[in-house]
């Protein structure tokens, strides 16, 4: 994909009507974070109770110039670009295509250049919030899990991974789907009592909380008792591998990798 700048929703700004992007801001920013802290007795200040944060939105604007031929015209080209933010927007930049930020118009200003009713041209400027401010790939990662009891490297990015789908084909009884960190301790394992046939899969959706079989059935609870969904962090390096009682299973990990910019 070749843009000049942004896509919003897959559609060039330029191709827009708008004539100018005069500036953007935001789009790169460290959204704020914010850690749980207490006071302390007998300390100054407080004191951090984790390094895990909650993290704001991203909010970004752009400022554009929308060139008119007269006012009838101004009003087309503006709604037309307010039509093309209705809705979730999906915000690609030109530092890299191949990642996307999703958010939603929450105001956009005019201002008339010169004299609102003698020049018909006027600056629109757009801000957008991502109540997610991470970037996610367009297009999924693929990790083949082939050999039981073998680690695959999990391609996770800077900050953690969305919509992380496990596919597991059978024939096979009882798979367990087992999480290492790069130093090869376990972190986590999901142990499911069932059977599967060659013919049959089991889809584990790791953000949907979700485990169900290629026809529609809800396996969700022959998942052990005391088994959670994965999350997989990046500082841990993590691996991802089949165990299985007895037959053999090929499992696929299909995932969206999160970067902080």
């Amino acid at each position: 994909m070749s843009i000049a700048t942004f896509t919003l929703n897959g559609i060039p700004v330029e191709s827009l009507g708008v004539a100018v992007l005069a500036s953007t801001s935001g789009w790169l920013d460290l959204s704020k974070r914010i850690y749980p802290t207490a006071a302390m007795p007998l300390r100054q200040g407080v004191q951090a109770l984790s390094y895990s944060s909650m993290t704001d939105p991203r909010v970004w604007s752009l400022q554009s110039v929308v060139q008119a031929t007269g006012f009838l015209d101004r009003r087309a080209k503006v709604n037309a670009l307010y039509a093309a933010l209705r809705g979730r927007i999906e915000v690609v930049s030109m530092e890299d295509p191949s990642k996307a930020c999703y958010g939603v118009l929450t105001q956009a200003p005019t201002h008339f250049q010169g004299i609102g009713m003698v020049t018909p041209d006027i600056d629109v400027m757009a801000e957008i919030t991502c109540h997610d401010p991470l970037w996610y790939d367009l297009t999924p990662q693929s990790v083949t899990i082939a050999a039981p009891n073998t680690p695959y490297v999990v391609p996770v990015g800077s900050e953690a991974m969305r919509r992380a789908i496990v596919t597991i084909q059978g024939p096979c009884t009882n798979p367990v789907l087992i999480m290492k960190n790069n130093a090869g301790v376990e972190l986590q394992r999901m142990t499911f009592t069932l059977t599967l046939t060659s013919a049959q899969y089991l889809v584990i959706d790791m953000d949907a909380y979700t485990a169900t079989l290629s026809d529609g059935t809800d396996e969700a609870d022959a998942m052990g008792v005391n088994d959670t969904y994965m999350a997989f962090d990046p500082a841990d390096n993590p691996t991802i591998e089949i165990d299985v009682a007895s037959g053999t299973a090929i499992g696929t990990l299909t995932c969206y990798r999160a970067f902080l910019a």
